[in-house]
């Protein structure tokens, strides 16, 4: 019997009377029909004869198989690009949603959704696609962040959505971490690169509309994940400048790990804060400043530095021979 050929199954009691009528009369009464490995034996008054029974229905069974194959195959991409248009379909209506200034109309509707797109984003981030999910995370926060905002500042233009202070604080706390995370991730290794092969970067504008143009190295980096679309994007209004309330935007785990890596790479010299608070004449891979003086411009600074303290990053001052050691 060949590879490929069906097993051959004597349990068919009818091919054995089919068989036995057919040959019959050509050997005589017939005494005996036996089921062999692959064949019929049959028995008779002069003789003996082995039939092979022709493999009825194979050709039909494999084309049925192989049109199986193909529906199962057709019916997962059809299935995988209806997935796909509902993803993107899902994204336009999030970015629509989120991108609306917020009313007393809308907010119940906002406030209602976000728990599933944060969902859908953290299913994005599991998958892999953490590229994408940057976006996603730092528009749920700043909705969230607006929300509560506005839950404190204008209760009484909000009464539907009062009551879901606690619920917002949630949102906001997971979308912030997850952002921080997926920061960690796919952009803050380009930073440390940068730093271990001490490109630290200058400053070589003095323009706030120049935003990361102004800067080279690990500097321009750095402002990038701060204040540009390529991270957290604390910038929402694109002045270049960080305006009351945007610095909500920034992770405080972004912020404690950009010091880290600064502080590791100069010998604990750079950082947010200098010996001398916003200036650090220590810091000579900076020229004298801190990370807070050569990326923030003067109007700003207490809005980082109000953020700084929310996320516990202290002052630092060093003693005058912490370069030696």
């Amino acid at each position: 019997m060949s590879k490929g050929s069906p097993k051959f199954n004597p349990q068919q009691p009818s091919d054995s009377q089919n068989i036995a009528q057919d040959v019959g009369h050509n050997e005589g009464r017939i005494q005996n029909v036996n089921a062999g490995e692959n064949a019929y034996v049959i028995q008779g008054d002069n003789s003996s004869i082995k039939i092979f029974p022709p493999q009825v229905g194979y050709k039909s069974r494999t084309l049925y198989g192989i049109l199986g194959v193909t529906t199962l195959i057709v019916i997962a991409g059809v299935v995988s690009v209806w997935q796909q248009h509902q993803q993107v379909k899902e994204e336009k209506s999030m970015y629509s949603l989120l991108s609306q200034s917020i009313t007393p109309q809308n907010a119940e509707i906002i406030v209602a959704k976000l728990p599933d797109y944060l969902m859908s984003a953290d299913v994005r981030q599991q998958k892999g696609e953490g590229e994408k999910t940057i976006a996603d995370y730092r528009q749920i926060l700043t909705m969230a962040n607006q929300l509560k905002q506005e839950i404190t500042e204008n209760p009484q233009s909000f009464p539907g959505i009062v009551s879901k202070t606690t619920q917002l604080e949630e949102i906001s706390q997971r979308a912030e971490s997850s952002l921080a995370e997926v920061i960690r991730q796919h952009r803050l290794p380009l930073l440390q690169t940068q730093l271990s092969n001490q490109d630290f970067g200058e400053q070589i504008e003095n323009d706030a509309s120049k935003k990361e143009n102004q800067y080279t190295g690990a500097l321009r980096t750095t402002y990038e994940i701060l204040m540009g679309n390529w991270g957290v994007k604390a910038d929402r209004n694109n002045s270049g400048v960080l305006d009351e309330g945007e610095e909500d935007a920034f992770p405080c785990e972004t912020l404690k790990k950009i010091e880290e890596l600064w502080r590791k790479f100069t010998n604990n010299n750079c950082g947010w804060y200098g010996s001398q608070d916003i200036l650090a004449p220590e810091c000579r891979e900076l020229n004298g400043h801190t990370l807070r003086s050569v990326l923030m411009y003067p109007p700003a600074l207490p809005e980082l530095e109000k953020r700084l303290e929310e996320c516990k990053i202290f002052k630092i001052y060093l003693p005058k021979n912490s370069r030696n050691h």
